[in-house]
């Protein structure tokens, strides 16, 4: 989190990360259907598959799944037929992170909520069918896929400020991973690395923000 307690108190507008801070998900469960369809142990297809910026191009929307298909099984050197492969990529899916519900709700009377994800078209299907209800605590979604950049990428952060129309200082970033934590705050973002709710509870209460 962002230090700076002259800024306690200003923040106008939070922006959320969605997976595995709204609700969760298994990217391991695909991974292992993965193996079993192409019928390699699992740590077999970790070691042959080398992360070449495929799945990332997808996030942006510049590509499909087909072509994250073609090229995972050209990596691990086996056949999945694309119906198997698609199947487990849209059944990793989970439960909403629990008590997140409850602080969104809390939190969006009195801030402005955003949520900026990394994500593709094929899952935006599916989260935004699976998790109404915490979903419409936010005034807008920013969808990799659909903005065409991703974080940590800055211009993830630039298009976000541009539709807020806020002071970086007013706003603060939630997010899971810690690269786009950092990146946030050298975009000059207020930030918070998300563990569970009943921490993110205890940051917004250090902050002033909590309880609302």
């Amino acid at each position: 989190m962002n230090n700076d307690k002259s800024a306690r108190g200003s923040v106008r507008a939070m922006v959320f990360d969605l997976g595995k801070v709204v609700f969760d998900f298994s990217f391991d469960s695909a991974v292992n259907s993965w193996a079993e369809a192409a019928g390699i142990d699992v740590a077999e297809v970790r070691k042959r598959y080398v992360w070449d910026g495929t799945f990332e191009r997808y996030e942006r929307g510049e590509i499909g799944l087909n072509e994250v298909h073609r090229n995972f099984v050209g990596q691990i050197n086996r056949e999945i037929p694309f119906d198997s492969f698609e199947k487990a990529w849209l059944d990793m899916f989970r439960n909403e992170i629990p008590g997140i519900r409850e602080i969104l709700g809390r939190l969006s009377p009195r801030f402005r909520l955003v949520a900026l994800s990394n994500t593709n078209a094929d899952h935006a299907r599916i989260w935004r069918r699976l998790y109404p209800e915490p979903l419409a605590c936010f005034e807008k979604i920013f969808a990799s896929n659909e903005i065409g950049t991703r974080k940590p990428e800055p211009r993830a952060f630039e298009i976000v400020m541009e539709y807020l129309g806020l002071d970086t200082g007013e706003v603060l970033f939630v997010d899971d991973y810690a690269e786009n934590v950092d990146a946030a705050e050298r975009f000059g973002l207020r930030a918070l690395l998300f563990r569970d709710s009943a921490q993110l509870e205890g940051e917004l209460q250090k902050e002033g923000l909590w309880p609302v």
